[in-house]
């Protein structure tokens, strides 16, 4: 009956279905001796499984056509894949295509647009710099401005050494003293004057001030105010720029390189605060003053002058106004540029030293002016020409010369209106000569009307090889 009942049970398992074999290794494997309890769970084990197997019949019909219907979905999907790919691969083709268009484009427009910002940032680079060196110029000297306006409103010198730190503008607020001797080092920078004020800059009683490597720009002589016994002396590098035109109240004094720009404005030397009928403009040796594009008024007597023999006057683009009969006594004298004398006077040549017309300049003596060659020395070589294009212009006036002579070479001679010529001399050793007769001839020029009037003593013509 066992043995019945086991076969039985095989065979319901066999019906069951590999997957139940599979699956309920535990029902396959029954124990061979089974209780009541085993028994009832077989059984229950069978009818749910046959109830199973059968729903899963039913079920099995709508798996099928459903997978079927999977399937046909994955054969649109294989369909609809291709159109996705064709449609993918066209949209890439002409992804890639306008792609490698629009980026040829924008690599064009990035070069053509980079070398127009490389050249713009060039040029603006270049302006922001310009802009950049030239407002900050301007903001130092706004700033220079900024501490001369609202610093200390009078600056008070104490020490014998001073230098400047940057320009400084002196006007009815802010003013300089110097109260004791000092050595005044503008290291090139400048000294504004607010024009037309005086008494901006004060020295004190006994003290000598001496400024070097400056530049006192716009400057009045009535801008200085002097203490008893004071001194100011314009050192090495100093310039003076007149704002202009004015009469000194003062003696000047030069020392080292020094250079009054004039920029076309009158200097008068006539009158002073101490009723002298001149002030005198006096170069210390051996220092070097240039007269540039000045008119000099007022000069007379020694009142412009080379203190010691190795001190040099350097007129050059000016006017000289001789106010009386005035002499050069020493140092040298330079002419640059054109030169006028003009007055009825004379102007003394006096010194042993040689002075020069430079090149490309002429020395002009006006009507009614004498020009007297009285050196110190027997030497009648003392005015020099450096070459053809240095000139005199002798236009109406009087020559004199002592027995010495006087000879003029190298250069240019050109005579006009009326002259007259007087050597105190009685040989030809001693004449006025034109040309040495051997080497140095120089080039006479007489314009049409001039006369030439021998009054004493002899004229040597002896220039040689004219020029045709």
């Amino acid at each position: 009956m066992q043995r019945m009942k086991r076969w039985q049970q095989a065979a319901a398992a066999e019906d069951l279905g590999t997957d139940i074999r599979y699956n309920s290794n535990a029902i396959v494997n029954l124990e061979t001796t089974n209780n009541a309890a085993h028994e009832a769970l077989a059984a229950s084990i069978r009818y749910n499984s046959n109830a199973l197997l059968a729903a899963a019949e039913d079920l099995g019909t709508d798996i099928r056509y459903n997978s079927n219907a999977i399937v046909i979905l994955d054969t649109n999907v294989r369909h609809n894949s291709n159109a996705l790919v064709y449609h993918t691969r066209n949209l890439s083709s002409m992804i890639e295509q306008t792609f490698r268009t629009n980026s040829n484009a924008l690599l064009y427009n990035f070069r053509v647009n980079s070398n127009a910002l490389l050249f713009g940032d060039r040029i603006n680079s270049n302006t922001a710099a310009y802009n950049t060196r030239i407002n900050s110029t301007a903001i130092n000297r706004l700033t220079d401005r900024f501490n001369a306006l609202f610093g200390a409103p009078e600056e008070d010198i104490l020490t014998p050494d001073y230098h400047l730190v940057g320009d400084y503008w002196l006007d009815e607020d802010h003013q300089m003293n110097i109260d004791v001797d000092c050595q005044f080092d503008g290291r090139g920078h400048t000294i504004w004057f607010l024009r037309d004020m005086g008494n901006l800059l004060r020295i004190g009683d006994n003290a000598t001030v001496t400024f070097t490597n400056v530049v006192l720009k716009d400057f009045d002589d009535a801008a200085i105010q002097l203490g008893e016994n004071a001194q100011v002396i314009f050192g090495d590098g100093t310039v003076i720029e007149l704002a202009n035109s004015q009469r000194m109240r003062r003696d000047w004094t030069f020392a080292g390189d020094v250079r009054v720009q004039g920029f076309g404005n009158v200097l008068s030397l006539a009158g002073s605060l101490k009723g002298h009928s001149y002030c005198t403009i006096g170069i210390l040796s051996p220092g070097t003053l240039t007269i540039d594009d000045v008119v000099l008024d007022g000069i007379q007597d020694n009142n412009l002058r080379c203190i010691g023999d190795n001190a040099t006057l350097t007129v050059k683009n000016s006017d000289v106004l001789l106010s009386s009969d005035y002499t050069f006594t020493a140092g040298t004298l330079n002419i640059e540029q054109d030169v006028m004398i003009k007055g009825p006077y004379t102007f003394g040549y006096e010194t042993d030293k040689q002075s020069t017309i430079a090149k490309h300049s002429m020395l002009f003596f006006d009507m009614g002016t004498c020009f007297s060659y009285a050196p110190s020395i027997a030497d009648r070589d003392l005015i020099a020409m450096e070459d053809t294009t240095s000139k005199l212009f002798l236009n109406g006036c009087d020559v004199c010369s002592t027995a010495t002579g006087l000879r003029l070479t190298g250069g240019s001679l050109i005579l006009d209106h009326r002259n007259r010529f007087n050597a105190q001399g009685s040989s030809l050793s001693e004449a006025i000569a034109f040309g040495n007769g051997i080497d140095e001839r120089l080039d006479l020029q007489i314009m049409p009307g001039a006369t030439i009037d021998v009054v004493a003593g002899v004229l040597d013509y002896a220039i040689e090889n004219e020029p045709d």
